[in-house]
């Protein structure tokens, strides 16, 4: 939401006590010289579109292959050689868009957003260099008992691939507050979030050149989360002219429709199962706005958002590996117990009218 810098030198005779101090629109030239305490007026409509790059990381670390027979009973051995820490997901790109309206001198506003993340794509490999296929995977603790075409391979590779969207509708409420340079916002409203993954799991035998037996795994992971959010939006003038600070937080409980399939592809057999749990997300976004022109503000700033309750591909894999041998491992039959952060710069202008 933006609003103008307003020059008076009889600065009570322009504040409103609903709104604390908001003055008759006008364009504000030229800008103020000196401070800019007042928030100025709101304008009916205004539009913001972003450039978004974001990082993904995910908590917990989950081993695909160890190095010789691991002790019995292990989730990441000491001697593993290959886990999600050995992807490094970089920064992707996204666009962000929100569109809002203010109702007349009412302090209510209403605001539709959506943001979308390019894919993350992430791949790792090892191999083993004695040639004597000691690389064990997790779905028998790492070769107790050795799982065959699985085990006792000389390469193991895994490829990851996750995906965000983002839709919100809020419901904004201008707190009456002193034109003292600060100005906050109560918000509610429902959120929307999407996160598909998959994970490729590979392993082969080679001996002179000749590959002996090669398996591959493939887990799909969804997440469509959907609730009710309350947050806060603060609004931060100073003495610099046309340009002041926001800061916005959100949280929002939501239910988690998760679902989780695993292909093998040497039996040709699919293990699928579903639950709905309930997600935690929540939102912090830290920005700078710069007003050009009187209708047009750029802005920079900073954004991380938490998700937990999620079905990631990399949880799902081991259990369901193991599923396609002797059935589900519990009664629910998907691991939705991860967590992920996303985090990173966006960079855009708002237009308002």
């Amino acid at each position: 939401m933006v609003f103008f810098s307003v020059a008076s030198t009889d600065r009570s005779a322009l504040a409103d006590p609903m709104t604390g101090g908001n003055p008759p629109f006008e364009d504000c030239a030229p800008p103020c010289a000196t401070s800019c305490y007042i928030p100025p007026p709101r304008c009916p409509w205004y539009f913001q579109a972003d450039a978004v790059a974001l990082r993904r990381e995910t908590y917990g670390n989950i081993s695909f292959a160890s190095l010789g027979l691991a002790p019995p009973a292990t989730v990441n051995p000491v001697n593993s050689v290959l886990s999600t820490s050995s992807m490094d997901p970089q920064f992707r790109a996204g666009a962000q868009i929100l569109l809002g309206h203010t109702f007349g001198d009412s302090p209510y506003s209403i605001e539709g957003s959506y943001f979308w993340i390019d894919d993350w794509d992430s791949t790792a490999d090892v191999r083993d260099l004695s040639g004597n296929g000691l690389l064990y995977s997790p779905f028998r603790n790492f070769g107790n008992p050795p799982l065959a075409g699985f085990d006792n391979n000389q390469v193991v590779s895994i490829q990851e691939r996750s995906r965000l969207q983002n839709g919100e509708l809020n419901v904004k409420y201008l707190l009456p507050m002193p034109g003292n340079g600060f100005r906050a916002s109560f918000l509610v409203g429902v959120r929307y979030v999407s996160i598909d993954e998959t994970l490729e799991y590979q392993s082969f035998l080679q001996t002179n050149n000749t590959q002996l037996h090669s398996q591959l795994l493939k887990t799909w992971a969804t997440n469509d989360l959907i609730g009710p959010q309350i947050g806060g939006y603060f609004e931060f003038f100073s003495s610099l002219p046309n340009s002041w600070i926001t800061f916005e937080v959100k949280g929002a409980i939501c239910g988690n429709s998760a679902t989780q399939m695993t292909w093998d592809s040497a039996t040709n057999l699919n293990v699928q199962s579903d639950r709905v749990v309930t997600a935690f997300v929540g939102d912090l976004a830290l920005m700078f706005n710069w007003r050009i022109t009187s209708h047009c503000v750029a802005r920079f700033g900073y954004q991380a958002m938490w998700v937990d309750g999620l079905a990631l591909a990399a949880r799902n894999l081991g259990p369901a590996g193991t599923a396609l041998e002797v059935g589900p491992v519990n009664s629910f039959g998907i691991d939705a117990a991860g967590e992920t952060v996303y985090h990173g710069p966006h960079l855009g202008v708002e237009i308002m009218w």
